[in-house]
C-alpha cells in the first residue's frame, strides 16, 4: 500500500489508548491494500473519533498477518 492512506473503522480497548500501541489483522483490511512498515494510516474508533496510525511492525500469524500500529488520537 505503501504511500497511500486508508481509513479503518477500529475498536479501540483502554489500554490500547492508553499505550497507543493496537493491530490490525488480515481480515480487518481492504483487499489489495495490504500496508507496509511505515505506512500511516488513519483509524475511526467507535466514537468516530479519528487517530493517526504508523505501521511499524508485520508479525506472521497462524491465519495470516498481524500489523502493530503506534496510534496517537487527533486533535480535533
Amino acid at each position: 500500500m505503501s504511500g497511500r492512506s486508508a481509513t479503518y473503522d477500529i475498536e479501540l480497548s483502554p489500554v490500547a489508548r492508553q499505550l497507543g500501541v493496537t493491530y490490525l489483522h488480515d481480515v480487518d483490511l481492504i483487499a489489495g491494500q495490504e500496508p507496509v512498515v511505515g505506512d500511516r494510516l488513519v483509524l475511526r474508533d467507535e466514537g468516530l473519533a479519528f487517530w493517526d496510525a504508523e505501521v511499524v511492525a508485520l508479525d506472521e500469524v497462524r491465519l495470516g498477518h498481524k500489523y502493530r500500529l503506534h496510534i496517537r488520537r487527533r486533535s480535533d
